[in-house]
């Protein structure tokens, strides 16, 4: 069985997202996710809330409408959607990843349900996907993908040499399938078909143990590193 810490990888996960934000109408696009620029462009609006010369007053009364300031313990300012933090789009796959980890390879719900508990502004759709393409779940789904041995000359001469020193009538090869074959004595057996497992992962030393504290994000935007105080 393939690895259960085998995971969809970061290269994998960015070509989901494009791919989802490609099938958007450009007005759903536009706000579908929110990225490290967008996200201080929201912190200065909430802190500077009289501040005319930040970005359009379009954006500026959509801001206001939609997100609040939360202080941490340490003082530092996150900005939240439904008294939740907002996850920047670079942050999203790690989440992901820690989420379906803790949920056991668990599905599309028990995955979103531990994301929305902490997050806010991750689609429903892309854990969907998440989920869908995940190396592991996939296998456990569908069972590995196997691809027979190619033709190997060496099944027909054993087998016609065994058969001819039993029996000359017998000595008519038999060519349907190698495990058909008499190879017994000192031969080894045919060998069983060859497993492919042709997933992009992450490999098993790449498993994270808590969201999204961890070392792997020193280059995440630093307002989100003490999000631990919200689980």
């Amino acid at each position: 069985m393939q690895n259960q810490h085998h995971y969809l990888s970061q290269t994998s996960f960015d070509e989901i997202v494009r791919s989802y934000l490609a099938n958007l109408s450009f007005k759903k696009r536009d706000k579908a996710l929110i990225d490290r620029r967008r996200y201080n462009l929201i912190l200065q609006v909430l802190q500077e809330p009289k501040n005319t010369a930040v970005s359009t007053a379009q954006f500026r009364f959509w801001v206001k409408k939609m997100f609040q300031l939360v202080t941490l313990e340490t003082g530092r300012l996150v900005v939240c959607h439904d008294n939740k933090p907002v996850a920047i789009r670079e942050q999203i796959y790690t989440i992901l990843l820690w989420a379906h980890q803790q949920s056991h390879h668990g599905g599309r719900d028990k995955t979103s349900i531990l994301v929305r508990q902490r997050f806010s502004w991750i689609p429903k759709e892309l854990i969907a996907r998440f989920v869908r393409h995940c190396p592991f779940c996939i296998t456990r789904r569908n069972g590995p993908i196997e691809t027979p041995l190619p033709y190997n000359p060496i099944f027909t001469t054993l087998s016609a040499s065994s058969s001819t020193s039993s029996s000359p009538s017998s000595a008519k090869t038999d060519t349907a399938t190698p495990d058909r074959y008499d190879l017994s004595g000192s031969v080894d057996p045919p060998l069983q078909p060859v497993r492919v497992e042709n997933y992009d992962f992450v490999p098993v030393n790449s498993v994270i143990s808590q969201p999204p504290y961890n070392a792997k994000l020193h280059f995440m935007d630093p307002t989100l590193l003490d999000l631990m105080s919200f689980f």
